[in-house]
């Protein structure tokens, strides 16, 4: 039964995990979340659930086989469709629920100081990378199978067997789930021999025959793991420890590690400085012996005072187990160390730190020391409050791609890939000489990188730097030979340079690698666009629409052709297309605008323009182009509103000063301040106005 503090206990667990991690929720999509979530195509597809499930090996995916996890991605974007707040706050609210479920678990076990246990859990600083990074979602669905697998298993050894055969089930189904939520939970049946250890020292044939089904489930978890880190991931080569020596050094290093940032999580970097393995130096030995004596000595202690910390270290040790290095892992290439892997395994030590922190003030209690028990309140509550001010600082740095990249530099200037993704925000936004330095400091730190001289090359072209560039990219095919996107992007690069034979024969190098590679279908619809090669051009656009029908770039692009042909209806369709994918797609607008208002549809393509200035209030060209509709409707007034933010933010564009001068004729008859606008369009390249003004004489 749960006692009368039960409402107020849970209140202020739930307040303070959601206060620790409210900046979540305002947070955007980092490194791999938007491949893993937002272009995920299962998301969105009608057999997209089935697919999860049932096609585990499903081609250009980056997820392994964890449906559970993934269901949960895909429920959410059906329910509430793509709004990352959400996202951010499900990831929240599995913390909070892990977070109570362990709480009332070890309260069911009457462990002294439960609820501490759970709060210290909720608000760990260590535990943000496994509940801001949206990625991760698979930690925190994992725990919420993971825990009550151990309860359920506990149901059944502290019972009759025959009895409570219905808790075995579900411990055994709980285990399942965990697997398919995420494999790192493979190791959950050794701490179920160490439940069932704890509870009965005596072992039976039956009693492994019990746990038969659990090894064989995480046995065959962890061989398909292995394959797929070393297959599709890469995880192989001299970014990975070599010998079995190295092996021992890092597994002996990497319990250390987690335990210092445990309990002094500070400062916590989500890209580690990667530890440079030295066999030959003596020290680097000393972590692996300390390991050795500790097990020993607290073996030896294990009939007394040693028995619960030997329990507690056990289970640390046996959850870390898949990342100490024995086995290779993605990872690696950046640091052999990360916070979220120190998820679960944090929880043993939660435990043994409350419960330590209980057995000083009880001591302190029986020989009356008052102040010394203040002493300890004091210190505990100091610890909770810092810990929830570096948790909700953490958060903080999770806002988007340019903070949480900063974050890690601060902290780890070599940390190439943050570099790398901090010259990708700031090539995306135009940013073009910061992009190249933070490409630069890349090459700089890391191993041969494909996609960072791609990238820089990508920079340069836009710098107008074209034989560096053109460096870039050859250095990039260089070390990848099969680089696409390398590919894809010199040909652009030889297209702008004219060199139209050399674009083509990198346009279909690329697709041969990858005959389904999208952007370099559209580049060839724009190449063709260029050459004026109408119909293969709409060839080009619809095979890349054929195999992404939702790349919304290859809509624009047919729609602009099929205007460029005349064939206006299947424009404006090819526009309203992009408009479902993408509502607010401004350029859609825009170009279906365009479209209305050559077919004089004045009021249809204001209505487009409306719309794509809402979106994007600094789209000069829609300003311009519905001040044209207002002139030909005769709004005059409106006319040269818009005429006048285009010549006040875009003095070099003629035919604002054209049809500026065409408003102040017909609306002021104001012959003077017109021609003064012709003949300023005219010196722009635009004489149109100016040349019939002088045919008529009015200049």
């Amino acid at each position: 039964m749960l006692d009368f503090r039960f409402p107020g206990l849970f209140l202020i667990l739930s307040i303070l995990t959601f206060l620790v991690y409210y900046p979540a929720l305002q947070a955007q999509f980092i490194i791999d979340d938007e491949a893993f979530y937002i272009k995920d195509p299962l998301m969105t597809a009608s057999d997209g659930l089935f697919r999860i499930w049932f096609s585990p090996l499903e081609e250009d995916s980056i997820w392994f086989y964890v449906p559970i996890s993934r269901t949960t991605f895909w429920l959410e974007r059906n329910l509430w469709g793509l709004d990352l707040r959400v996202t951010h706050g499900i990831n929240i609210v599995l913390h909070w629920i892990a977070s109570l479920m362990l709480w009332l678990f070890l309260r069911n076990l009457k462990i002294k100081g439960a609820w501490l246990i759970g709060v210290m859990f909720a608000i760990h600083p260590v535990h943000v990378q496994s509940v801001a990074w949206i990625a991760e979602r698979r930690n925190v669905v994992a725990i919420c199978f993971f825990i009550p697998c151990i309860w359920a298993y506990l149901r059944f050894e502290r019972g009759d067997e025959k009895k409570n055969g219905g808790w075995y089930i579900l411990s055994l189904i709980f285990f399942t789930a965990a697997l398919l939520s995420k494999t790192s939970t493979i190791m959950l049946p050794g701490i179920l021999v160490l439940c069932r250890f704890w509870f009965r020292a005596s072992w039976k044939f039956a009693d492994f025959l019990r746990l038969l089904p659990f090894f064989l489930l995480s046995f065959a978890t962890g061989i398909v793991r292995i394959w797929y880190e070393s297959g599709a991931l890469g995880a192989r080569g001299a970014l990975h420890p070599e010998t079995f020596v190295e092996r021992l050094l890092i597994a002996g290093h990497v319990p250390y590690f987690y335990l210092k940032k445990l309990f002094f999580p500070y400062p916590l970097i989500f890209h580690y400085p990667k530890w440079e393995i030295e066999i030959s130096q003596g020290s680097m030995y000393f972590p692996v012996i300390g390991l050795g004596l500790s097990a020993g000595l607290l073996f030896w202690k294990l009939r007394g005072w040693g028995r619960g910390f030997f329990t507690g270290m056990a289970v640390f040790g046996i959850t870390l187990f898949p990342v100490l290095g024995f086995f290779n892992i993605a990872w690696y290439q950046f640091s052999y160390v990360t916070d979220h892997w120190a998820y679960i395994p944090s929880l043993p030590l939660t435990i043994l730190a409350v419960q330590g922190g209980i057995q000083l003030f009880e001591k302190s209690a029986e020989h009356k020391l008052l102040l010394y028990q203040m002493g300890i309140v004091f210190v505990s509550g100091s610890i909770y409050g810092l810990f929830a001010i570096l948790t909700l600082q953490q958060t903080l740095n999770y806002k988007d791609e340019k903070t949480h990249s900063a974050a890690i530099i601060a902290n780890n200037p070599k940390a190439w890939f943050a570099h790398f993704r901090l010259g990708d925000h700031f090539l995306e936004n135009e940013q073009f000489e910061l992009a190249l330095k933070h490409y630069d400091e890349t090459l700089k730190y890391s191993p041969p990188h494909a996609e960072a001289y791609n990238s820089r090359a990508l920079v340069y072209i836009q710098l107008k730097q074209y034989d560096q560039a053109m460096k870039s990219f050859n250095q990039a095919l260089k070390i990848h030979p099969r680089y696409v996107e390398a590919y894809d992007s010199r040909g652009y690069l030889y297209f702008q340079l004219g060199e139209y034979e050399k674009a083509m024969q990198d346009y279909e190098r690329a697709l041969k690698l990858n005959p389904k590679f999208v952007k370099t279908h559209n580049k060839r619809g724009l190449f063709f666009f260029q050459m004026k090669r109408y119909e293969q051009a709409i060839q080009a656009y619809s095979e890349a629409i054929a195999i992404d029908p939702e790349f919304i770039k290859a809509y624009i692009n047919r729609g602009n052709t099929y205007f460029q042909i005349d064939q206006f209806g299947l424009a404006i369709r090819d526009y309203e297309e992009a408009l479902k994918i993408d509502p607010s797609y401004a350029k859609a607008f825009h170009n279906r605008g365009s479209v209305f208002l050559y077919m004089n549809q004045y009021d249809r393509a204001i209505e487009s323009y409306d719309e794509a200035i809402r979106i994007d209030p600094d789209s000069i060209n829609s300003y311009l182009n519905r001040g044209i509709a207002y002139l030909k409707l005769n709004r005059l007034d409106q006319s040269l509103k818009d005429l006048n933010h285009v010549i006040q933010n875009r003095p070099d564009l003629a035919l604002a000063y054209h049809h500026r001068g065409n408003v102040y004729i017909k609306k002021f008859k104001n012959t003077g301040r017109a021609c003064r606008d012709w003949e300023k369009a005219c010196q722009l390249g635009n004489c149109g106005g100016y040349s019939q003004s002088k045919k008529n004489k009015s200049c």
